[in-house]
Formats: structure tokens, sequence, C-alpha cells
């Protein structure tokens, strides 16, 4: 005799089973979906690579997926760089986006989901056969070398005011162009130096208690320690999330 509960007991388990089925099929189709976009791609002729933060997307007439792996590699060095020396990777996106465009433009420009590289034509390299061996000596050593618009991307966030934040992706360029300077072992500490006599190169003069007066002459300067490469992301350090 089939009671009320094994009724419902059995339209459940048919319920599961018609829904396992339903994953099953969505799952079958987005995979499908997936190749058929990259197949699409490739047939286009789109390099495409990806990395731990970002997607590449060039055009395969401006270099081989080779040249895009070794940039991919470098972009990647960077990313990790910037996102130690500011504790934070915006989550807006589970991947940013690089892409190559050619449409006659010559700029390249930092979105929040990414960076776009418009270029003037066909003619232009991903990799230019007589720069080949820096990209391979900055990868090949774990470096990064102008993080300017990785910058962008990564610190989007926190600054609302253009020249803020074109001023900082400027100085991570200046930072990251010496390979003796990297972050991270220890936090970052600014030294705010004045001198007693004037003699010091500083940017800006302002009045300043030394020896216990204050010398109006005495020039002010900001900097980072002489020590080099430090951490950020422990107690005390900075961030530009906007916390």
């Amino acid at each position: 005799m089939i009671t009320p509960r094994l009724r419902q007991i059995s339209v459940l388990r048919s319920y599961a089973v018609q829904m396992a089925r339903v994953r099953r099929t969505v799952l079958a189709l987005g995979l499908a979906v997936a190749l058929s976009a990259a197949a699409a791609r490739a047939a286009d002729g789109t390099l495409v690579f990806q990395t731990k933060d970002w997607t590449f997307e060039s055009p395969a007439v401006i270099g081989t997926q080779a040249d895009l792996e070794l940039v991919a590699r470098e972009i990647q060095f960077c990313t990790d760089e910037i996102k130690r020396l500011v504790s934070h990777r915006p989550r807006n996106v589970e991947r940013f986006t690089m892409r190559w465009i050619i449409d006659g433009a010559r700029i390249s420009f930092a979105l929040p989901t990414g960076v776009e590289n418009h270029l003037p034509s066909e003619a232009w390299r991903l990799i230019d056969p007589g720069t080949r061996w820096f990209w391979e000596g900055l990868v090949g050593s774990g470096l990064c070398f102008g993080p300017h618009e990785i910058t962008h991307v990564l610190t989007w966030q926190s600054w609302h005011m253009a020249w803020a934040n074109e001023g900082f992706a400027t100085l991570t360029d200046w930072l990251y162009q010496s390979a003796s300077w990297r972050c991270c072992t220890a936090a970052i500490q600014l030294a705010h130096e004045c001198d007693e006599t004037a003699t010091a190169t500083g940017r800006r003069t302002t009045p300043t208690p030394i020896s216990g007066a204050f010398r109006s002459r005495a020039r002010c300067t900001t900097r980072l320690p002489a020590s080099g490469a430090k951490s950020c992301g422990e107690a005390g350090s900075p961030r530009f999330d906007g916390s």
C-alpha cells in the first residue's frame, strides 16, 4: 500500500533526478558555448591567453601565441607587485581584460575592467624582434616594468580626482623603472626630513620647527627610505581602497 508519505518521497526523488539532468544539460550547454566562442575567436584570427588576474585578446596578425604569453606573464608580474604595494585588488570582475585593437589610433587607456591598446595598423608588433631580449629578460627574472595602466586598473576605486589617479600611476612607473626596487618585505615608512641650513634639495619650503625654533627657510622633502624594497599590507601600512 502506497501511503501519502511514500508518494511524497517518490515525487521528491523524481524531482531531484530531473533537476540533476537539468544541471548537467546547463553545464554541457555552457561548455559548448565557451568552446564555440573560443573556436570562433581562433577562426577570426584572435589570440587568447589567461593568467590569474587577466584575459588577453590580440589580433593574430600582430604577433604569435608565444608573443602574447610573454607579454601576459609580464603584465601578471606587475599586477602582483601593484597588489602588494596597495594591499588591494578590486573585485568588480573575476579577471580583467587586456585587448589590442587595430583602429588607426595610437593610445592605451585603462578602465575598471581592464586595458585597451589601440593600434595604428597591422604593422604594429606585440613584441618587436629588436626588444624580445628585453621582454624575455623581464619575465625570466620575474621583474615588473612600466605598470602605469595596471596601476589605474587596480586603484580606480580610490582616486576620484584625475590628477591624483594619474600621479600615482606615474609614481609606480618611476618606482619600477629600476630593477633594484621591489615590494615587499617590511611595511613602507615614508621619511619626512628637513635640513637646518637650507642646503638640502627639496621640492617645498615650509616653516619647520628645528632645534626648538622655526626656520622659515628650511627645506623639507618626503621620500622613500634608501633601503629600497619594502612591504605593504601589514599593520600600519597604507591602503588605497578608500578605507
